[in-house]
């Protein structure tokens, strides 16, 4: 009698599953349901721990907390908007220099700036996205930060040039487009290493991304940007060392963002 109930409620699960990654792993609850298996009470009980699985069991069982539309369209925006707010502080900070910091560390003048701090933000963005929701919303919001870096670059780096530059609106279009290719890049490869890492260790996935992406995205945009001045390297590699420590201190926020919504997700359950 309750065959085709329970093999419908299995169908579901199987579904949910396969868009978790969950499916043919030993996570999955669902193998075959047969004469004699638990109810569909039971079934949809395993359902419900399959969404609400802690994180620190290293599978990703939640690819998508809010499914609905409405909900992912203002997920969207907001994400956005704090990647925009990061991109364009960055693009502004980037040209505010921290003497004390060059003081402190013993390292000549125009080492250090505050940039340096407020760009790995956008991996933590990122990371959290891409846990919540899943890589293709992560890879809409990078696109559509783009589309705001660069530009807004270009603009700040031409408003702001460097002292006795003689064409600042050459070199903010410079700047602008190794600041954009080197956003983007670093994005699309911290999410491809999150999604690779994600049924691991909670923290792995997007320490390991944001660094490996960190490695890139210095890379690149130093190598645009400034190319043949000795002094990058020196500022490319106190860059570098920054975003690790950031990204060292930013698992305590996704941590807390991911526990948060999972409580969330638990009391609607």
């Amino acid at each position: 009698m309750l065959e085709p109930v329970v093999r419908l409620v299995a169908k579901n699960v199987e579904a949910d599953l396969a868009v978790c990654g969950l499916q043919g792993s030993n996570n999955s609850i669902i193998a075959a349901r047969q004469p004699g298996s638990p109810t569909a009470a039971g079934t949809i009980r395993d359902r419900r721990r399959v969404w609400v699985q802690p994180i620190d069991q290293g599978v990703e069982a939640m690819t998508s907390i809010h499914p609905s539309g409405a909900a992912s369209r203002t997920t969207f925006w907001l994400a956005l908007a704090a990647m925009s707010f990061i991109v364009i502080l960055s693009n502004w900070a980037v040209l505010q220099f921290a003497p004390w910091i060059d003081t402190l560390l013993g390292q000549p003048a125009n080492t250090f700036n505050y940039g340096q701090f407020t760009f790995p933000l956008t991996f933590l963005v990122t990371d959290i996205v891409n846990r919540l929701f899943g890589a293709p919303m992560a890879r809409r919001i990078a696109g559509a930060a783009f589309l705001v870096a660069v530009p807004s670059s270009i603009i700040i780096n031409g408003l702001l040039p460097f002292p006795g530059d003689p064409e600042p609106w050459i070199s903010a279009i410079r700047v602008g487009l190794a600041s954009g290719t080197a956003f983007i890049v670093g994005q699309l490869l911290d999410i491809a290493i999150f999604q690779r890492l994600r049924r691991m260790a909670w923290w792995l996935a997007p320490f390991a991304g944001s660094i490996i992406a960190s490695v890139v995205d210095t890379t690149v945009f130093y190598s645009i940007a400034f190319y043949g001045q000795d002094w990058a390297i020196r500022a490319g590699t106190a860059d570098f060392i920054v975003k690790v420590v950031v990204a060292i201190i930013a698992l305590v926020p996704f941590r807390l963002a991911i526990a948060s919504a999972l409580r969330r997700e638990t009391s609607q359950a």
